[in-house]
């Protein structure tokens, strides 16, 4: 059985590699950043994206509350 310490307590938890979490946390940081880049020139320009972000928003809470349930319906 694999040690857990603080280092990979979390990926443990998660039961994923850190090669799968980089790539879906990094990827959601780029879909954050991206809706935040949108939302600030909404905010400049209002006739701009205008459902733009929070279509994104949705979208990223729905691919975080598909993670949790599989999490939750797993035991973790």
């Amino acid at each position: 059985m694999k040690k857990t310490n603080f280092l990979n307590h979390h990926l443990s938890e998660t039961k994923e590699s850190y090669l799968e979490h980089f790539l879906f946390t990094f990827s959601l940081a780029l879909w954050l950043l991206l809706a935040g880049a949108t939302l600030l020139i909404h905010s400049f320009l209002p006739f701009v994206f205008v459902h733009h972000t929070s279509k994104h928003i949705k979208k990223i809470n729905d691919v975080m509350q598909k993670r949790l349930d599989k999490l939750s319906s797993e035991g973790i």
